[in-house]
């Protein structure tokens, strides 16, 4: 018996920031979606992507994804668990639980990585209350070495 993966982590641009990006990125997340329902893969890891230089845009662009992506998604049974990611429009913890909050789907979900931990909450690395926020929310957890990147040059750490 051949064993299926437990997830899928994709990365499209489904934040923008122009509306090309956009299209292209959900005519992907609908594929993938497919794909991962005809296989039986019941997870996608994801990141917001985006810009952080054009939050505004970038957070109207991931909504307007959403509207089209999530009645899909939440028709196949699948979810979809976000993570925030350094260089995404929204890099900050308590942000971006915010963002997946609003959304009030039980098939969306928060990942936390705790090796981007002090990236997500500016250099303090208080793990607790990231935990704590993201409350019910919280569907994933990455873990692996932190280094505060606040201290010098703005490097992400991923454990091998």
């Amino acid at each position: 018996m051949q064993e299926l993966p437990s997830s899928f982590i994709v990365v499209y641009r489904w934040s923008g920031p122009t509306e090309e990006q956009r299209q292209h990125a959900v005519v992907n997340w609908k594929r993938m979606i497919q794909i991962a329902v005809d296989i039986g893969v019941p997870v996608i890891n994801t990141e917001f992507s985006g810009d952080p230089t054009q939050q505004e845009i970038c957070n109207g662009m991931f909504f307007r994804s959403m509207e089209e992506l999530l009645p899909i998604i939440e028709r196949e049974g699948l979810r979809v668990e976000v993570q925030s990611h350094p260089y995404d429009f929204c890099e900050l913890n308590d942000e971006a639980c915010d963002i997946v909050k609003s959304f009030r789907s039980k098939n969306l979900g928060y990942v936390y990585s705790a090796f981007h931990g002090l990236f997500h909450d500016q250099g303090k690395g208080d793990v607790r209350h990231m935990l704590k926020y993201a409350g019910d929310e919280l569907t994933h957890v990455l873990f692996a070495d932190t280094w505060n990147q606040t201290k010098g040059c703005r490097y992400i750490l991923n454990s091998p």
